[in-house]
């Protein structure tokens, strides 16, 4: 598997817990496609923005204050999402797009890392970093953190560690999610995407079990409409369970009993 090479010397300064502006980049690459993704922030909360994903091999660049690459509250583009995380409470609101119409602030407050901590490093940028597994959703990652920037976030909605994570990979089969810290900034004046920016959408909001539900149900309607136009007249639709391909395969409230309250 390709391995990213981080071109930057300057992440082994240390960096204030205070309330200054902070950018990270993370290339993120999986099976078959690849993207940049954004994390701003401060010491408080962040917001992880996500640029749309490239197929492999395809060269595509992206300039934050582009033209291609542009948020208004109300605004927003098909295959890009948000994520506003706070260090006040254990909650992760996603602006994610449901289908060409449908666009909801999601809200994933069931959230839980159970890091563990374990007796590896990693020689990143110069920088060596400590390692953790943690099992989230379905797949069991390996993540290395920096000491020297004790920023309590990383990419997607991954947090909890002593530390920016720098890298962070799962492979589960042939499947596999990998980023990679490409560059970090601090002490900026300010950031194109900040928190505030989630009181001044207008989307639906709704919780993550209701959002997972009307994804299910969208994917259970394309399977039943593709098995509808197959050329074998003697297939029948049974009910089977859904294998999602995503970051996040299953969910807690999934191992629990059916509950229709769950937020």
């Amino acid at each position: 598997m390709l391995r990213y090479i981080v071109a930057f010397l300057f992440l082994n300064l240390s960096y204030g817990q205070n309330s200054a502006l902070f950018s990270v980049e993370y290339l993120y690459q999986n099976d078959y496609y690849t993207n940049k993704q954004f994390l701003y922030g401060n010491s408080m909360n962040s917001v992880y923005v996500t640029t749309p994903l490239n197929q492999k091999n395809e060269e595509v660049k992206y300039t934050v204050n582009g033209s291609e690459y542009t948020l208004s509250p109300n605004e927003i583009k098909l295959d890009q999402s948000l994520y506003f995380k706070s260090n006040i409470e254990n909650t992760v609101y996603g602006v994610q797009s449901l289908d060409f119409k449908n666009r909801f602030v999601v809200i994933d407050s069931t959230i839980i890392f159970n890091w563990v901590l374990v007796n590896d490093t990693r020689l990143i940028a110069g920088v060596i970093c400590k390692g953790a597994t943690v099992n989230f959703r379905g797949r069991d990652y390996l993540a290395f953190y920096n000491e020297n920037i004790p920023i309590n976030a990383g990419p997607y909605k991954f947090s909890g560690l002593p530390g920016l994570i720098m890298s962070l990979e799962s492979e589960a089969g042939t499947e596999f999610h990998r980023w990679t810290v490409v560059s970090f900034k601090s002490d900026l004046d300010s950031v194109p995407f900040k928190y505030d920016l989630l009181n001044e959408m207008k989307f639906t909001k709704v919780s993550l079990y209701d959002y997972v539900k009307l994804c299910d149900s969208q994917a259970a309607e394309l399977f039943k409409a593709l098995r509808s136009r197959s050329d074998d007249t003697d297939a029948t639709l049974t009910n089977s369970v859904t294998v999602r391909s995503g970051i996040e395969r299953t969910y807690e409230w999934e191992n629990e009993p059916d509950d229709k309250t769950k937020k």
